[in-house]
């Protein structure tokens, strides 16, 4: 199977908006190569009445690309509730959702590890992929796998949670987006060293203690953050507590902290090349401390500059390319890290590590990544 001419189904957990994470990369880089791409988001579950919504709208970002949007003529609250009930239904809805899009689909890749949308009801003749980026959350996150032709993922511990389904499992690391390579590097007149955060500010795992105790602890410093930082602007379908609104309100009222919100890819590629620095700083609980990877790592390396990270399984045989927290099991030594490391930036941030960490990133774009994975598929299709 060639990955070009093909008409590609990509299922998200995440709707198609400015915030781009993988399948959203994914997709846009498919359209590039020449695929027909059809980008599937997830049901809009906040609609009030129940009339049944299906439309196909092509992308802003490349004509190639499709966004489909829909809405259930049943309770998206069955899912919870019932879920044999909400996926019988669910085989009649994505049937129409086949029909609507008029194509033989080629190629299903799901990113869907809340499990909306099961890979048996897809035509049979379709190669499908099942991609968890992230660590699985519950049983539904290993059931969606049912049906998938290939399993890959960005750590081996998380494949080893799917080690019961009998298909080709591979690890492929996160990809990178080409806009944020060969970048002009705008941090050398800074006044006061810039630190770089982003993802959507609105998680649970992030780790607000250790976060909110480094911003205060540096006031010498300016934390400048990139993502979601409201309800209103979250593309993640998952509930927001008091716990995550304080904490934005509590950064958000510190002097030494700027909230960029949601910006496009291309503006955020820019914005980076004036950081001297990057955090990372997620809680490492029973959860996440599965296999922790994140997409931002690469476009963080593709600067150059150095990264204070809580500990990531994937990146522990590669300290030579990010400060990361030897504790697999908490943060408490991420503060003393980054006071380490922001006292002697010149020595993370000489030449030769930069040039390391950009080599690193460079060989981790999307189009390898693509090519990393037909290969896969091609060398069991052709056994």
């Amino acid at each position: 199977m060639k990955f070009t001419k093909k008409n590609i189904l990509i299922i998200s957990q995440q709707s198609w908006s400015k915030l781009f994470v993988s399948k959203h990369h994914y997709a846009l880089e498919l359209a590039k190569m020449g695929n027909n791409v059809f980008f599937l988001n997830p049901p809009d579950e906040k609609a009030g009445s129940l009339n049944e919504r299906i439309e196909i709208i092509q992308s802003k970002e490349h004509p190639s690309l499709h966004i489909i949007y829909n809405k259930l003529w049943f309770p998206y609250f069955l899912k919870f509730h019932f879920i044999k009930s909400f996926h019988f239904l669910m085989n009649f809805h994505i049937k129409k959702v086949i029909r609507k899009i008029g194509k033989d689909i080629d190629l299903v890749w799901s990113f869907d590890l809340a499990n909306v949308y099961p890979l048996i009801y897809f035509p049979k003749s379709a190669v499908k992929i099942f991609h968890p980026v992230d660590p699985p959350s519950d049983v539904q996150s290993i059931k969606a796998a049912i049906g998938a032709n290939f399993i890959f993922s960005t750590a081996s511990e998380i494949l080893d949670l799917y080690k019961d389904f009998n298909c080709p499992k591979s690890i492929i690391n996160h990809g990178l987006s080409e806009v944020f390579l060969n970048r002009k590097d705008n941090s050398v007149s800074n006044p006061m060293p810039r630190i770089g955060i982003s993802g959507n500010l609105l998680r649970h795992d992030i780790d607000h203690n250790v976060m909110t105790l480094i911003f205060k602890q540096h006031p010498e410093c300016m934390f400048e953050c990139w993502g979601t930082k409201s309800i209103q602007h979250s593309n993640v379908q998952t509930e927001v507590t008091s716990i995550e609104l304080d904490f934005i309100k509590e950064i958000s009222s510190l002097p030494n902290v700027i909230m960029h919100g949601v910006v496009p890819t291309q503006k955020l590629a820019e914005e980076y090349q004036r950081m001297n620095a990057f955090l990372i700083c997620y809680n490492l609980n029973a959860k996440n401390k599965l296999g922790p990877n994140y997409h931002k790592v690469l476009e963080f390396m593709s600067t150059g500059k150095v990264i204070v990270s809580n500990y990531m399984s994937p990146y522990s045989e590669k300290k030579d390319l990010i400060c990361m927290s030897g504790n697999p099991q908490d943060n408490a030594e991420l503060p003393w890290l980054f006071k380490e490391v922001i006292a002697n930036l010149a020595f993370f941030n000489s030449e030769d590590k930069q040039q390391n960490r950009k080599r690193f990133a460079e060989d981790n774009i999307y189009p390898l990544q693509i090519s990393r994975i037909e290969s896969v598929i091609n060398q069991y299709l052709l056994n």
